[in-house]
């Protein structure tokens, strides 16, 4: 049971992540186009969008990692059947999840950036 839970968590993280970074990279799209008009090639802005990406992923993680050592003590003070206990261990595998949510997030906006014009970026 506890691995349907993990699993569904995992694919709505990846989806609020593709979400983010899909929208981080389309309202900067003109942006892209005049990089690609001044001559930069797809991969240099393939390595920004995943450079914000896995930026954006470390970001939300320490402030869930955070949150979690903040609001836990406090949570079982209120409910004592409410218990956490959290290993580094389980810090290092949800920062290996939350890189992998990162990059495959990245891949979605990815194939947007590939396709724009930067012609259509000067016409106004």
């Amino acid at each position: 049971m506890l691995i349907v839970v993990l699993v569904i968590a995992f694919v709505v993280g990846l989806s609020v992540a593709g979400l983010t970074i899909y929208t981080a990279t389309i309202e900067k799209s003109r942006e892209y186009g005049i990089l690609k008009a001044e001559g930069f090639t797809n991969a240099f802005l393939y390595r920004v969008v995943f450079e914000q990406s896995l930026v954006t992923s470390i970001l939300g993680f320490f402030i869930g990692a955070g949150a979690t050592l903040l609001v836990a003590p406090y949570a079982q003070d209120l409910v004592p059947q409410f218990v956490v206990f959290v290993r580094w261990q389980d810090l290092l595998g949800i920062t290996g999840a939350t890189l992998l949510m990162g990059i495959i997030a990245a891949f979605i906006p990815v194939r947007r950036l590939a396709q724009i014009d930067p012609v259509t970026v000067f016409k106004g």
